[in-house]
């Protein structure tokens, strides 16, 4: 008896290009989300520096992404399809 097995079509490097900044964002995101509670309630300000330069990073990466990444059709494609 044998089996059909359906490859699995190999995405293209640009697509898998995209997904790895597309989760790099996210990391940025909820890092900058992560450090700024916990500089708040420990009153550092470095941790709230580190915050705030995290959210550059995360802006930078949503407005970049959202031009030349398509991160809206990716952001449909994660669990919950949220990104803010």
């Amino acid at each position: 008896m044998r089996f059909l097995v359906m490859a699995r079509e190999i995405n293209p490097p640009d697509e898998i290009l995209r997904r790895v900044i597309f989760v790099v964002y996210l990391l940025c995101w909820t890092g900058m989300a992560i450090t700024a509670t916990i500089g708040l309630l420990q009153h550092r300000l470095g941790l709230l520096s580190a915050a705030v330069l995290l959210l550059g990073a995360s802006l930078f990466l949503k407005v970049y992404g959202e031009r030349y990444f398509e991160f809206h059709r990716l952001a449909k494609s994660f669990p919950t399809g949220i990104t803010g």
